[in-house]
């Protein structure tokens, strides 16, 4: 996009040129509606080029979540708000393999679930996978210390979505397995090791489950 375009947009939204965000909404002070309306117009504005988010507004949204005493509701809408902007930096990354299986329900009862939550049960594990490639390293550096089933196996789906080459017959996703079987190849103590075969095994012998905790998500 141009300078001059990116102007004349800008004009149009009634906003000063070349707007920067540092802070994300404050979730603890706002109702979820509210909270939820000013991250959709947040989103909207970033991808339609009207504002530019700073390198210190993703780690705003982990302090939020470290530091304040958020509902499920409005954790998972952080959550959400980090997947969207896509970080690449391990801090962010980290913070979501840390809650990879912080669990939240979705109020399928309630009429109007479909516009008001946008992640599935594992939200953590959805942002993840919206920021892409960048969580596989760190999330193959986290499995050596994984013992728990359902952590392992959330994980694995994220890293198993990547660099597949083909998706009806090469299942494996190749790099994840190339990194973890490096690791394996250097480690001494048998706990560790011990988790990287678990992981291994979900990950060689296509027992990742793919769609666990899928229900009610919507995709974007």
């Amino acid at each position: 996009m141009t300078e001059a375009a990116f102007s004349v947009i800008k004009a149009r939204r009634g906003l000063p040129g070349g707007e920067v965000a540092t802070s994300p909404p404050d979730f603890a002070s706002l109702s979820y509606v509210d909270a939820r309306t000013a991250v959709g117009v947040t989103l909207d504005d970033v991808n339609g080029c009207l504002l530019h988010l700073s390198s210190e507004y993703p780690l705003n949204i982990i302090q939020q979540l470290k530091e304040k005493n958020l509902s499920d509701n409005k954790k998972a809408l952080a959550i959400y708000l980090l997947g969207a902007i896509k970080p690449q930096d391990t801090n962010s990354i980290a913070v979501l393999v840390e809650r990879i299986d912080f669990e939240v329900k979705v109020p399928y009862s309630d009429p109007k679930w479909r516009s008001l939550y946008s992640w599935s049960l594992y939200p953590a594990r959805d942002a993840l996978l919206r920021i892409g490639e960048a969580s596989v390293g760190p999330i193959v550096l986290d499995l050596p210390c994984e013992t728990n089933a359902l952590r392992r196996q959330l994980l694995c789906a994220v890293v198993s979505t990547f660099w597949r080459t083909n998706w009806t017959t090469a299942w494996q996703p190749k790099a994840a397995i190339d990194q973890l079987q490096r690791l394996r190849a250097t480690e001494s103590e048998q706990s560790r090791q011990q988790n990287i075969d678990a992981a291994l095994g979900l990950l060689i012998d296509n027992k990742v489950d793919l769609n666990i905790g899928w229900s009610g998500y919507l995709g974007e």
